[in-house]
């Protein structure tokens, strides 16, 4: 049985307070502690798998926080010990408070997703986009047994690849600071071709309903529709948007599907079904 270190929860000082876990930071500054309630089984579960997730992608070299420990608290908690990186804030967030400053933003973006995407992935330790594409719709009612038999044929026709995805792959989940930029929010991490990952952009940009968008990005369609256009360009090099979003339909038809692997009622994909599901 693995033997987990315990250190004293009066050595850190709570910052923050949610629903479900609680965020520490060591008296120095340098790591931050998430932890949660040691009885609270699904928390602890969800937890552990953010740890070994983690762990994948410091491995892996994916430009993100170095996690050191998954350890419990003199208090009946247990958590996962990060660095903590200094003064940063996400993209999405820093676009919203320097709109004037959208295109710098972007472009830091686009170059961080290149660093993952070019990424060969380890496929022994992660699994794959597709599968998790198949599971989610082995998971919904949004759609048919024949409507998924199709879209999982239709998914095995398109070339595959083996690097790295973040699943989520949006502003939102790149953070800058001083200290360099980073990916977060690395729980969807799989393997597969990275035009599923820039696509979900384009896709959200497409479908995300308008009032959704400022809940998530801090900002509303018009500008997310700007970041689209500003990445596609910055990650492929070419101004020729129409043609970039034609090269990318067949991708952005599965993009948000891993998500219902978590839930159903996707606003996104119920305004994108007839997209989906059209030739």
């Amino acid at each position: 049985m693995e033997k987990i270190k315990t250190i004293d929860i009066n050595e850190w000082n709570l910052f923050s307070e949610r629903l479900y876990s609680k965020s520490y930071m060591s008296q120095d500054g340098s790591k931050m502690l998430k932890a949660v309630n040691a009885d609270d089984e699904s928390s602890v579960a969800y937890l552990r798998e953010e740890y070994n997730v983690d762990c994948i992608a410091n491995k892996l070299g994916i430009p993100t926080a170095k996690v050191f420990d998954f350890i419990k608290t003199n208090n009946n908690e247990v958590g996962i010990v990060f660095e903590y990186i200094k003064d940063k804030v996400s993209c999405s967030r820093a676009i919203s408070q320097e709109p004037e400053r959208l295109e710098d933003y972007i472009k830091i973006f686009a170059t961080t997703v290149k660093k993952m995407h070019s990424i060969e992935a380890d496929t022994s330790l992660i699994p794959s986009f597709t599968s998790r594409v198949f599971s989610g719709l082995d998971k919904t009612k949004l759609f048919n047994d024949k409507e998924k038999d199709l879209l999982k044929e239709r998914l095995l026709k398109l070339p595959e690849n083996t690097k790295c995805l973040h699943g989520d792959m949006t502003p939102s989940n790149v953070v800058h600071s001083p200290s360099g930029d980073f990916i977060i929010d690395l729980g969807n991490l799989s393997y597969g071709n990275p035009l599923f990952d820039v696509a979900f952009v384009y896709y959200l940009a497409e479908f995300m309903p308008d009032d959704v968008v400022p809940s998530i990005f801090h900002f509303d369609m018009t500008t997310l529709k700007k970041c689209w256009a500003v990445y596609a360009k910055e990650y492929f090099g070419s101004n020729d948007l129409r043609e970039i979003e034609e090269y990318l339909k067949p991708y952005s038809k599965f993009a948000g599907l891993p998500i219902l692997n978590i839930a159903d009622d996707i606003p996104s994909i119920i305004a994108a079904k007839e997209f989906i599901l059209s030739e």
